[in-house]
């Protein structure tokens, strides 16, 4: 993989063509929301992109990314019914946040009665901002990078679901941000807030909204607060098409007893740099976090998740599988940090790989940082190919060659996907897995 010591971009001013300007969203431009985003607009003009020297940067090159060629996608001041798209400030695009409040059983009328937000961002904010005032930026704020600063003062566009103190919520809520757009930078920003005893399952899309080849780049920021015994099921995925940059800073902060089970799933874009932190804040807190990524013919995938636990009795166990063929590359780095007031810390990591092209490459970086002397934490990380002997005795039993490299990577992925929170979901992904290692199947190699 290519690695060079000149800036990710080429100079640290914004294009001209972006005005950086703070629409007012609620009719009360000198609320604390307003506020938020102007100070956050602020941070991105002073901080610097980043450059390949710094270590959360090292695999990552933007050198074919031209800013000055996008367009800047501004999110809509109005409101917009939840299954409709939110107008935009450029003519011609849409911004688009399906919400879907039906899939598995949930009852919308449910929703109302319990207090319970599922909009886009663009509707709370100019229907409830002061439902946002508080939470914006405090899970991930600004100054994490440019990026980060970019996406919390420019991101109109994303999901807010709120699900107030001890509510129970059955089923799973969907919720589909559309983006991609030819030529554009398009910036969200999604906030779950789950109060104390609030339980719930969401599974959170990120799609190209339309097929080009053109550049375009999608800027995100994912905040999840877990108050105290809060249980939250989340599947997330991308699916950006193979001319989108994609950044994203996501984290999830858990109080005591808060469990999370969070599955992130890379499927798409040119490259995709995502950084994914649990911070388990609470005695008892526990994360259940797996990944699943796919890594095709031009693409990098790089991921980057940390397991903060900063209180006693925590417990997190991370499993992500990858894939890379054609000249696909891939990149996990991970990190075990345990506080020295963290005793009794449980935390495990593990990276599993299949190399399937001839030029394809996967990197995995586990790391552990131990500041308590009372805690079992270890990692273990494997990179390896089909193996020959199972593929041979498939071929044995009169299974062609390419439906047995099928059966082979079906059987690597599907361990992982039990943990999705509905049989719909595992059967989706697993379609699009397949679906994208079948583009360059003829070339596998063992």
């Amino acid at each position: 993989m290519r690695d060079t010591s000149s800036t990710i971009l080429p100079s640290d001013s914004l294009p001209a063509s972006w005005e950086l300007t703070q629409p007012t969203s609620s009719g009360r431009p000198d609320n604390r929301v307003s506020a938020y985003f102007s100070e956050a607009l602020r941070v991105a003009n002073d901080l610097s992109f980043p450059q390949k020297k710094d270590e959360n940067w090292r695999w990552v090159d933007f050198s074919g990314l031209n800013l000055d060629a996008l367009h800047l996608l501004a999110g809509s001041d109005r409101s917009s019914a939840p299954e409709n798209a939110g107008n935009t400030s450029k003519p011609g695009f849409q911004a688009r946040v399906i919400l879907q409040a039906g899939e598995g059983g949930v009852d919308l009328s449910f929703l109302l009665e319990k207090g319970i937000v599922f909009a886009p961002l663009g509707q709370v904010l100019a229907e409830k901002p002061a439902l946002l005032e508080g939470r914006l930026g405090t899970i991930v704020p600004p100054s994490e990078s440019k990026f980060a600063a970019l996406a919390s003062g420019l991101g109109r566009d994303g999901l807010v679901l709120y699900v107030p103190r001890d509510v129970q919520l059955e089923g799973v809520l969907s919720a589909k941000i559309m983006g991609g757009f030819a030529g554009m930078a398009h910036f969200t920003h999604a906030l779950i807030w789950l109060e104390e005893g609030a339980s719930c399952s969401l599974a959170l899309r990120f799609e190209q909204a339309e097929t080009h080849k053109s550049d375009a780049m999608h800027t995100g920021v994912v905040e999840i607060h877990l108050g105290e015994g809060a249980v939250l099921n989340l599947f997330e995925s991308q699916d950006f098409g193979g001319s989108v940059w994609n950044i994203t800073h996501e984290r999830a902060r858990l109080a005591k007893d808060a469990r999370l089970t969070w599955f992130y799933a890379a499927l798409g874009s040119r490259l995709s740099k995502n950084f994914l932190n649990a911070d388990l804040d609470g005695e008892g807190a526990a994360a259940e976090l797996k990944g699943a990524y796919i890594s095709g013919q031009g693409r990098l995938l790089d991921l980057d998740t940390q397991q903060n636990h900063w209180a006693p009795r925590t417990t997190s166990n991370l499993l992500y599988k990858g894939a890379a063929n054609g000249n696909g590359k891939a990149v996990w780095e991970g990190m075990i940090y345990v506080a020295p007031e963290a005793q009794l810390t449980d935390g495990y990591q593990a990276n599993r790989n299949l190399v399937l092209g001839e030029q394809a490459v996967i990197k995995t970086i586990p790391g552990l940082e131990i500041c308590a002397d009372n805690v079992r934490c270890s990692h273990g990380a494997t990179v390896g190919s089909l193996d020959p002997d199972e593929l041979f005795y498939l071929r044995t039993r009169g299974i062609p060659l390419l439906e047995a490299e099928q059966i082979l990577v079906e059987g690597f992925f599907t361990g992982i996907l039990e943990s999705l929170p509905s049989e719909d979901l595992k059967q989706e992904l697993l379609a699009r897995i397949l679906r994208e290692l079948a583009k360059n199947q003829s070339n596998f190699v063992y």
